[in-house]
């Protein structure tokens, strides 16, 4: 499982695994779009309300409706990788979707509950080289 503890750590991962140049750049947009839009929602799905301290609401904010009208500089990530694999992004999106929250539910190294991308969204699988 690929750990998940900012935002910007998974903006960073989705530097490396999202990424697709032309004609694909569209594509890999939309990918890295549609993992931090189901980020949002699995975060506020798996981490109980009790449990949503502050780092729970630096990363992820206040609500499901805040987190997913952040900013997520997506449309920077296409020139960053030429080979994305639109399949491969898209076996990634199911099985976050699609994950328990068991699955993906884990505790950092602060004691802080976060959640994490499954193996399949690995930045050599959605953006071989």
């Amino acid at each position: 499982m690929v750990r998940l503890l900012s935002r910007l750590t998974l903006l960073g991962l989705l530097t490396v695994t999202t990424c697709g140049g032309d004609p694909g750049a569209s594509k890999a947009q939309a990918y890295c779009h549609n993992v931090i839009q189901t980020g949002c929602v699995r975060a506020f799905e798996c981490v109980p309300p009790a449990d949503r301290g502050a780092t729970f609401l630096t990363i992820y904010g206040a609500s499901l409706e805040r987190c997913q009208a952040a900013s997520d500089m997506c449309a920077q990530y296409p020139a960053q990788c030429p080979h994305f694999d639109p399949d491969a992004g898209m076996v990634c999106l199911d099985e976050f979707t699609n994950s328990t929250c068991a699955q993906l539910l884990f505790i950092d190294g602060n004691g802080d509950p976060a959640i994490g991308l499954p193996g399949s969204c690995g930045a050599t699988t959605v953006c071989p080289p």
